[in-house]
């Protein structure tokens, strides 16, 4: 299973976690320095151990055109983007201290390999809209049928506006994603699956967020979540067209709180990514 993952986070963690979904296959898009030096060192332990997991670092930023300089702002300590950093970043950040660096920029479209990723993550602190509009005639469907998006908000740091949210909402939807569930805290995030997967697959991804969700026991199910047992492959488009049936996103506000959304979403990734390597696996038999 492969997976594109543009923006390093908590490195330490997440490849590890990756490898224990059944991922044997990583990319990272990570221009800083530190990150990328953190990447390799992950990806020769897990060698070192025998795991079975290939991983590459492509060092630029991901933005709407190739080969350009962008100014880059880091404070050491995981808070780095090429958005100038707010009084409102320095703040939370507990750090006034950002280095500024060049770095090289690379179009989203310039990542496209042989075959598509099995899952794309993106998370690059207010780059999100710059990178996405550099899509044009891409189809990003040939990248990966499912994306995961984080926005940051104006509770966190390189907050993003409302209009902005909602451009990149926009974007993805006009490519054929429809959002499987959206959580609201400190970030606004999203994880996409494109209609042409979720049309043949929704009766999967439906028990995946059922899952996700009453495995953490957080909250009350929708009633309209009870009401999807009923409700027979044939009539998947008509699911599609009535969102507010199956989507999280479009269920009664607040329905998933922002302090326990974290846990859902990284289950509901842990359950997708555990799916697809069983698929996989079975495949090959």
């Amino acid at each position: 299973m492969r997976v594109l993952h543009i923006g390093a986070g908590t490195i330490d963690d997440e490849i590890r976690d990756y490898q224990r979904c059944g991922v044997t296959d990583i990319t990272y898009v990570e221009c800083e320095e530190e990150l990328i030096n953190k990447c390799l060192v992950q990806f020769q332990l897990l060698r070192d151990e025998c795991l079975n997991i290939e991983g590459r670092v492509i060092p630029y930023a991901c933005s709407e055109y190739s080969w350009e300089k962008k100014i880059f702002y880091t404070n050491g300590f995981g808070q780095s983007s090429c958005k100038k950093p707010t009084d409102l970043t320095k703040s939370w950040a507990k750090s006034k201290d950002f280095q500024i660096k060049e770095v090289y920029t690379i179009n989203i479209a310039k990542l496209k390999s042989k075959d598509p990723y099995d899952f794309l993550s993106i998370d690059i602190q207010g780059g999100e809209l710059d990178l996405l509009r550099g899509l044009k005639d891409f189809e990003l469907k040939t990248l990966s049928q499912i994306v995961d998006i984080e926005i940051q908000t104006t509770n966190m740091q390189y907050d993003v506006t409302e209009k902005a949210s909602k451009e990149i909402e926009t974007i993805l939807e006009n490519q054929g994603f429809i959002p499987l569930i959206h959580g609201c805290g400190l970030t606004e995030s999203f994880i996409f699956v494109h209609k042409s997967l979720l049309l043949n697959n929704y009766i999967k991804f439906r028990n995946i967020v059922k899952h996700a969700i009453s495995e953490n026991n957080l909250l009350v199910l929708h009633p309209n979540i009870g009401r999807l047992g009923s409700i027979h492959e044939d009539n998947a488009e008509n699911i599609l067209k009535n969102r507010e049936n199956f989507l999280i996103s479009n269920f009664t506000p607040g329905l998933i709180k922002g302090s326990h959304y974290p846990r859902i979403r990284d289950k509901l990734i842990q359950l997708i990514l555990k799916d697809i390597s069983r698929s996989q696996n079975e495949n090959k038999k």
